[in-house]
């Protein structure tokens, strides 16, 4: 017997959820918007359950679901297919990684894809109420291939060695004994660190309120408080706690999530088995493997429009009217809708009427904001060197945090570091130069205490991969 309600995030939509325990399966409808695939690469929904037995307080954390690996297990509509995180298909990653599916669209093309589903979750009790939630977040496949690190004139831009400014090109995932970044000495990196060459996957928004709100309301009420900013109201951001009940709520779903720290997205991309992402692996996305563009944002031109004026309420179908708007400038103050300084709607540049990279704000490989909206935290190049714990490899998180709700995953660095960790991807009105695809502005700065964008800024953000 289930109770409660799922959850949903983002564009995508996840209806008409249905429990057998018997049987162990979820079945729900799926169904999500400007969906592509073609030759190059996808975008695609990372899946995953949570449930957790009725009778017991809200202090105990949902488990997380744990999917068959057995192909036949499950139901997938003729419109969808899973893959693994290599892009392998139809694949579900093994066991102990098996905490989720990855569903692309089956054939190439582009618009609203959706079906029904039905997944053999194997740890989920056969008898008992529970509170079964699916949740769903939109990724973008990065394919495997060679890129270019730099562009010889941002600020700190990632070059070949200390004596030569050139962009370096990453041509495998093999130990890289010279990299550099503009006033840095010659660093080595491990063949463990991830460095872009391998395929991945990365969120296609940076994390919404919407998505925080999940995953506040299923960590645990010993789990969540400190995770929780306490800002509801400040410089946009809308994530609340209803004293009453000790639930989360947000009145802005769409909106990306700021003032979250780096142990607050770490936090949260083991809860949704994700990963951080590096540096390297953020140019890759940005770029492609076209040659760098000295100065460009992630949609490859010099050039950004600030959007200033908002139409209509937000409640997910506002627009910027701002003629050739493509991007959104944190501390510049916005006319109409709710105001104030802040981040908005995640990808909110891309239309049904904007046809190129430029115009929607997106990427090579149509990864949005990646140049805007709020800070995004990663692996600094420096977590690469032997001795860091990156250097070992960065696994995918499990869906559990320890009790402290903090990430517990080997490897990963789970309190700040300005040593290990950078901030990417947001223009300010001092200047647009922290969204170019290179600039390094912010190395050294994420982190709580800093002099510059501290952890839990409002400017500050995030997203993740597998």
């Amino acid at each position: 017997m289930a109770c409660g309600a799922l959850l949903q995030a983002n564009n995508i939509r996840v209806t008409n959820l249905s429990v057998n325990q018997a049987a162990g399966t979820v079945t729900f409808d799926i169904a999500w918007d400007n969906s592509w695939r073609d030759a190059e690469n996808w975008d695609a929904a990372w899946v995953f359950v949570k449930f957790r037995d009725c009778s017991v307080p809200k202090t105990t954390p949902f488990t997380h679901g744990l999917i068959s690996t057995t192909l036949a297990d499950h139901t997938f509509p003729a419109s969808l297919e899973p893959t693994c995180a290599n892009g392998t298909a139809p694949c579900i990653d093994p066991s102990p990684d098996n905490t989720g599916v990855m569903l692309r669209r089956t054939s190439n093309g582009f618009g609203t894809v959706s079906g029904t589903v039905t997944l053999r979750v194997t740890n989920l009790p056969a008898t008992g109420s529970y509170d079964v939630r699916v949740i769903a977040i939109e990724m973008v496949f990065i394919p495997q291939g060679s890129f270019y690190a730099g562009d010889a004139t941002s600020t700190n831009f990632i070059r070949v060695s200390s004596t030569d400014n050139s962009p370096i090109q990453i041509m495998s995932e093999a130990a890289l004994p010279t990299i550099s970044y503009n006033g840095g000495a010659n660093l080595s990196l491990t063949a463990n660190f991830r460095k872009g060459y391998a395929p991945f996957y990365i969120m296609k928004y940076e994390i919404s309120h919407g998505q925080y709100v999940d995953f506040l309301n299923t960590v645990g009420q010993n789990q969540a408080p400190p995770r929780f900013p306490i800002v509801g109201g400040t410089n946009r951001n809308r994530v609340f706690l209803n004293g009453p009940t000790l639930d989360y709520y947000t009145d802005r779903p769409d909106r990306a999530m700021n003032y979250l720290g780096w142990e607050d997205l770490v936090a949260y991309l083991d809860w949704a088995a994700l990963r951080p992402l590096t540096e390297l692996e953020y140019e890759k996305a940005c770029r492609g493997p076209l040659a760098p563009v000295p100065n460009e944002y992630a949609w490859g031109t010099i050039t950004a429009t600030p959007g200033i004026t908002l139409s209509g309420a937000e409640d997910g179908t506002e627009t910027f009217v701002d003629p050739g708007a493509n991007a959104r400038v944190i501390d510049q103050g916005l006319t109409g809708g709710d105001g104030g300084v802040g981040p908005v709607r995640v990808g909110i540049f891309a239309t049904p009427s904007t046809n190129t990279r430029s115009a929607a704000g997106a990427s090579y490989w149509g990864v949005l904001n990646l140049s805007d909206n709020v800070f995004e935290y990663y692996y600094d190049l420096r977590a690469g060197q032997a001795g860091r714990p990156p250097s070992n490899g960065i696994p995918w998180g499990d869906g559990t945090l320890d009790a402290a709700g903090n990430a517990n995953q080997p490897n990963w660095v789970t309190t700040c570091s300005n040593i290990d960790i950078i901030l990417r991807g947001v223009m300010s009105t001092a200047g647009y130069g922290a969204g170019r695809v290179s600039d390094r502005t912010a190395m050294a700065r994420g982190c709580n205490g800093g002099n510059f964008y501290p952890g839990r800024y409002y400017t500050n953000g995030g997203r993740g991969g597998r």
